[in-house]
């Protein structure tokens, strides 16, 4: 993917334009001359007087956003422009939780903006995934955070979808529109743990995770584990203990909602195939 924007070339519009003024057009030109580094940006701070001013942070989180938002108007980022805009952020010394505390309703303009576009098909590619990724990790953003700030969007995109689906007949459109439902809530929507009918909720989208994760989480992990075991130190098998944890949740999902669905239950089978074979013996009555 090529490299739609320039941090250089758009400051230097920015200035041309007349859009910065007062001490913002300063950084805006120091950042258009190409010397734009944490070296001269510290420099310009203590000249002009700006550090520890109480707008400054402010400023600084504005004209991340003004160029993030010019970079993603066409719902792509390049390599390029991602490293252009972790450059602002590095230099800028904006840490993890300042766009949340102090721009938050913006980036929620921003994160939505893409997400109602990749929710617009119904469709969500890869490339649309890792926008998204992106975004999330360059507002410094955890994931309860990012979930929290598109909440409101999915809310209302599965009540459209709720509508859409009265007025179809179409089999195959009906099972598009609920597996739509069924993700958006399970990605998006607080559940809340019960036995009750009412308290029911979709686990599909986590135990996917779940299921593509596994390779990932018990290698690595196992690894480091005996790696690190000081000699004499307890026995436990940490891959047969990850194992365990994940084949106990495996089946505590495929049970909570009163259904073991294919995902479910592959995600058990795909486990419970990993175990020793004197552990698969422990397990075999809790799918009873």
């Amino acid at each position: 993917m090529t490299n739609k924007y320039s941090l250089r070339e758009e400051f230097r519009r920015y200035l041309d334009s007349e859009e910065l003024s007062g001490p913002i057009r300063s950084i805006g030109k120091l950042i258009a001359s190409g010397a734009f580094s944490r070296a001269s940006f510290d420099e310009l701070m203590e000249t002009e007087g700006l550090s520890g001013a109480p707008n400054l942070k402010g400023t600084l989180l504005d004209l991340t956003l003004a160029f993030t938002r010019k970079c993603v108007a066409d719902h792509k980022l390049s390599a390029a422009e991602i490293d252009e805009l972790e450059t602002l952020v590095t230099i800028f010394r904006i840490t993890e939780g300042d766009f949340y505390e102090f721009r938050r309703e913006a980036v929620q303009e921003v994160i939505s903006e893409q997400a109602m576009w990749m929710l617009g098909d119904q469709y969500v590619t890869e490339q649309e995934e890792v926008l998204q990724r992106d975004l999330q990790r360059l507002f410094g953003l955890s994931y309860d955070q990012y979930v929290l700030l598109l909440r409101p969007l999915a809310t209302k995109h599965i009540e459209k979808l709720e509508s859409k689906k009265l007025a179809t007949r179409d089999p195959e459109e009906l099972t598009l529109i609920d597996s739509s439902i069924r993700n958006l809530r399970g990605l998006f929507l607080v559940p809340r743990f019960g036995t009750r009918s009412s308290d029911r909720y979709d686990t599909a989208a986590l135990v996917r995770y779940l299921k593509r994760t596994i390779a990932e989480l018990v290698g690595p992990l196992g690894q480091v584990y005996s790696a690190h075991r000081k000699e004499g130190a307890s026995n436990v098998d940490m891959n047969v203990l990850i194992l365990d944890t994940l084949l106990v949740l495996g089946f505590y999902f495929a049970k909570v909602d009163g259904h073991h669905a294919d995902d479910e239950a592959s995600l058990s089978g795909e486990i419970f195939s990993k175990l020793p074979r004197r552990k698969r013996r422990g397990f075999q009555n809790l799918n009873t």
